[in-house]
């Protein structure tokens, strides 16, 4: 044997030429795979996310068109369908909240009105179209030439009104005798901005510009805005005992505002903080001065209902889903990910193959010879003890977030609490697994992964390791997890000993169990401290 076979047997090679190929092949495959890992999880997003959400339907409800009507709330549900192509096909149909559910009404095939109720007849409006419903039918109404921007509507002098807003400036609206009437022009040229309360022929405009709330006479042209409230995130006009009200969310919960004398005052109707993340809220009164029914959402998919009573908010009733996405969608965000940790296997395969081909599988000490375990065994014996680790944060990432529900995250009750506890107790048992680990491979060299593939770790003497040595190994675990345990993967395949950087650090190799079991491999009574 000349000089440089005998350097390539003593690096664990079988010749010369096995070393040449070997590092070249392991060399273009590592950076290959090390490419994969990045295009692979992006090239299945674009190519398969997109047939994935084809067919999906996503779930809202429109809040701010709900009305109370014969002591229920009303309101439009909008499905939107995803079609070929990134279209949109949207379904609508009139709802009731009932005591059990969302209950369906009547179909509106892509309508969304706003609706008004006037006692025996519930309106739906919208600017090209208008329709009743008596509590069985839809009837449509012949609206003629279709209007310009209308406000929500509202009842003035007992029938339906809307301010139109036109490039020539806005108009008062009441629909008689079975068509729009102008009643007078104001001076609102933002209709589509502001909500209206009337009393009577009296209408009172509310609008929000900046970082405060403003209302005036709708009526009185020359009269200023005054202040209502300070920087609301969300707020709702509406009548209370017959007067003007609003409620507004803000950075310090929901309160009811009410005109007293030259100001109006504020009267809080939950805990601080209680609603921090609103995306719609409305107010009604079922009954004339009887409780007010809130309706919020901090998600598209669900609205919750509560009622104030005058001294306390009750927690209420949720309806609908915790999001407006499908259950499948963050499902189908993951498991593109899930290839990565398939492609290394698939490496940790191949290079298993080329191991057996052209390096020395064996480990020698004193004369004894012992064969290393193959990167094969390894890898599996790894899916094997992750699996165990990483349950438990697997069932709180998808109790959470595969269940796609924010409002059960994020939302009021504990949810943040209740999920980072979750996910401290993952926590928790990863840790007590890594030191159950260690005592395991420590003492008698396994755990559950190693025992189930015949696989083993030794020192180098092929004595127990001890605890010390296996705790260093499973730490820097954390390095030769990089990229899928790519890493790992590579230092193996080109260590002489077929070592792992947490390997090299605590004095270790793992190597395949002999059929006569701990005391053929050590020729030991046992292992020993």
């Amino acid at each position: 044997m000349d000089g440089k076979a005998e350097l390539a047997r003593g690096a664990g090679y079988r010749s010369e030429e096995s070393q040449r190929t070997f590092t070249l092949v392991a060399g273009v495959l590592g950076a290959l795979f090390f490419i994969l890992q990045f295009v692979v999880p992006i090239g299945a997003m674009f190519l398969v996310m997109p047939r994935m959400f084809a067919g999906m339907e996503f779930t809202r409800f429109e809040l701010e068109g709900a009305s109370s009507w014969r002591g229920a709330v009303y309101l439009v549900e909008v499905t939107e369908r995803v079609e070929s192509a990134g279209r949109k096909a949207a379904k609508t149909r009139l709802v009731r909240l009932g005591p059990t559910g969302v209950e369906p009404v009547v179909d509106l095939a892509g309508w969304k009105p706003h609706l008004l109720a006037d006692g025996p007849r519930l309106w739906l409006v919208s600017s090209d179209r208008m329709a009743t419903f008596d509590g069985a039918q839809l009837d449509p109404l012949d609206v003629g030439v279709p209007r310009g921007d209308l406000s929500a509507p509202f009842l003035y002098a007992g029938r339906p009104a809307a301010v139109e807003s036109r490039p020539d400036g806005a108009s008062l609206l009441t629909w008689s005798e079975g068509r729009w009437t102008l009643v007078r022009p104001v001076v609102e040229p933002e209709a589509c901005c502001t909500q209206f309360v009337a009393v009577g022929e009296s209408v009172a405009a509310f609008r929000q510009e900046g970082n405060t709330l403003y209302t005036r006479d709708l009526d009185a042209a020359q009269e200023s805005w005054t202040v209502v409230a300070s920087q609301p995130s969300q707020w709702r006009a509406f009548l209370r005992n017959g007067r003007p009200a609003v409620v507004v969310a803000g950075e310090e919960g929901l309160h009811l505002l009410a005109p007293e004398e030259q100001r109006w005052r504020a009267t809080p109707l939950g805990p601080s903080g209680d609603r921090r993340m609103l995306s719609g809220l409305t107010a009604l009164e079922l009954e004339p001065g009887g409780p007010i029914t809130l309706l919020t959402s901090g998600w598209p998919g669900s609205i919750r209902r509560q009622s104030w009573n005058g001294t306390a908010l009750d927690d209420g009733q949720r309806f609908g889903r915790g999001s407006a996405f499908p259950d499948e969608i963050m499902t189908m965000m993951w498991l593109p990910h899930l290839l990565t940790p398939l492609l290394s296997l698939v490496l940790a395969l191949i290079l298993s193959w080329l191991m057996r081909v052209h390096r020395v599988g064996v480990h020698v000490h004193e004369g004894r010879e012992v064969p290393h375990a193959s990167l094969t065994r390894r890898a599996l014996s790894q899916l094997v003890d992750a699996a165990l680790l990483g349950a438990p944060a697997v069932w709180a990432f998808t109790r959470f977030f595969v269940a796609a529900d924010p409002e059960e995250m994020f939302g009021p009750g504990g949810g943040p609490l209740r999920f980072f506890g979750l996910m401290a107790g993952a926590v928790a048992w990863g840790f007590l697994l890594l030191a159950a680990f260690s005592v395991g491979e420590g003492w008698w060299g396994v755990t559950p992964g190693k025992w189930l593939t015949g696989i083993r770790v030794v020192g180098t003497d092929l004595r127990p390791c001890g605890l010390g040595r296996a705790l260093v190994r499973n730490v820097l675990k954390l390095v030769d997890g990089f990229f899928n345990f790519l890493i790992g993967i590579l230092m193996v395949a080109y260590t002489r000993d077929w070592q792992r950087l947490g390997d090299l650090a605590a004095r270790t190799v793992v190597v395949r169990t002999a059929a006569g079991g701990w005391r053929a491999l050590t020729g030991t009574g046992g292992p020993t401290s």
